[in-house]
């Protein structure tokens, strides 16, 4: 069984979530679940943060879209920075960028994050 962890920083601006590890049918419903309740918590701008995954399937391209659909209905957005090549080219094959923000690992991260202080959500 894959292992998932999240990383999530609270910024002026935005809420980062960083993966580690694969995004697959076994993982994919924590990360949902963990981006759902920060959606729940009132935070529309989140940007998740790939750069330490090298995997994504359906099921995690699934998890996302269905957090853009949430957070659109709430006037929010989801942008994904990051991307290791393998995980950068489905998205791009999907269509994701077309939708939002979805940025490789050789591009800026974005403001607020470098000061950022961490809080580390469970996953189980």
């Amino acid at each position: 069984m894959s292992d998932l962890r999240l990383r999530t920083l609270h910024t002026c601006e935005s809420t980062i979530i960083t993966t580690r590890g694969d995004i697959d049918i076994a993982t994919a419903p924590v990360l949902e679940k963990h981006l759902s309740a920060l959606a729940s918590q009132g935070r529309r701008h989140l940007v998740l943060n790939l750069s330490h995954t090298a995997y994504m399937d359906s099921s995690g391209l699934a998890a996302v879209m269905r957090t853009h659909k949430t957070l659109q209905h709430i006037g929010g957005e989801i942008a994904i920075i990051g991307c290791q090549p393998s995980v950068g080219r489905i998205l791009n094959l999907v269509g994701f960028h077309h939708l939002f923000t979805v940025r490789d690992r050789s591009q800026r991260r974005p403001r607020g994050a470098a000061e950022a202080a961490p809080v580390v959500a469970p996953a189980h």
